[in-house]
């Protein structure tokens, strides 16, 4: 019988911190899913933890080992594979936020009619888990595709983050997989390719953890540099001259307006962190393997 939820998990070295995202998928109280596991062959013992982990229900946890091409291809190979109704894209070093988040979730997708696909709100947490801050708290951001404004500020704005993100494997099979040019910004590129022929609605709850990793700061520079230029190339994608050379620097002036300074630093940071747990290593034409 098919699952409700598709959970895809990338995983590369990610022994450090793949317990956290195991455990938390463990522990939920609604049971009807599927953990998808693609790892770009590990070296550090993720496969074997995995593996230990397969055995607890070997219908249920599903890992694979495939030849490492990035990120997004990694995230379209678990698509391809997911049987689930919805499916959630929570990579090695992220955790969901408590015990009841799959229950919560398809209890809310029943009161919406079952949508395309949903966005919600995450915490942005260090390395240890300590609480940063959380997403999307303030009323702009809480709409849904009926509404004009929410629709122009993501094409704008890339406020939407894969990780808090439940869709449809039916939009996938419609509209798609995730464009593997990209390294980073493929999710936004995404939600401008569907937001106008999709249903999706807000879920104001807290999903997920996104851990921003301290050691990647050194490469902060060219990670910051690769998101703008792909953000900039979805853009362009999608708009025409008025729109990306007017209207999108006066709607990101707006929304950095009106967001709090923590949350611009937070933001600001998040964008700069390189992290090599997340993600398959690099294939032979992507040499920096960027954490989304």
């Amino acid at each position: 019988m098919k699952k409700i939820f598709s959970i895809v998990t990338c995983t590369y070295n990610s022994v450090k911190f793949l317990k956290d995202n195991i455990d938390s998928i463990k522990s939920q109280s609604f049971t009807d899913y599927e953990h998808i596991l693609i790892d770009g062959f590990s070296t550090d013992g993720t496969k074997e933890m995995v593996l230990e982990y397969q055995k607890s229900d070997p219908m249920k946890i599903k890992f694979f080992q495939l030849e490492p091409k990035g990120i997004a291809n990694a995230m379209n190979e678990g698509t391809r594979k997911a049987q689930g109704q919805y499916i959630i894209h929570l990579h090695s070093d992220d955790y969901l936020y408590d015990k009841d988040v799959l229950a919560d979730t398809e209890h809310f997708l029943g009161q919406k009619k079952y949508p395309d696909w949903i966005y919600s709100r995450e915490l942005f947490v260090d390395s240890d888990k300590h609480k940063i801050m959380s997403t999307n708290r303030k009323v702009m951001f809480k709409q849904g595709y009926k509404t004009t404004f929410i629709r122009y500020l993501l094409k704008y704005y890339g406020f939407i983050r894969h990780q808090s993100v439940f869709i449809k494997k039916d939009v996938f099979e419609r509209y798609g997989y995730f464009n593997e040019s990209f390294r980073i910004a493929m999710d936004y590129e995404y939600w401008l390719r569907i937001k106008e022929h999709t249903r999706w609605v807000f879920f104001d709850r807290i999903v997920d953890c996104f851990r921003i990793h301290e050691g990647g700061m050194s490469n902060s520079i060219s990670s910051r540099t690769i998101m703008q230029l792909e953000d900039m190339r979805a853009a362009k994608m999608y708009m025409n001259p008025i729109e990306f050379y007017i209207m999108r620097p006066i709607f990101r002036i707006v929304t950095m307006l009106v967001l709090s300074i923590k949350e611009q630093i937070v933001l600001y940071r998040k964008f700069a962190i390189i992290s090599p747990t997340s993600s398959p290593p690099p294939s032979p034409s992507d040499n920096n393997q960027v954490k989304t």
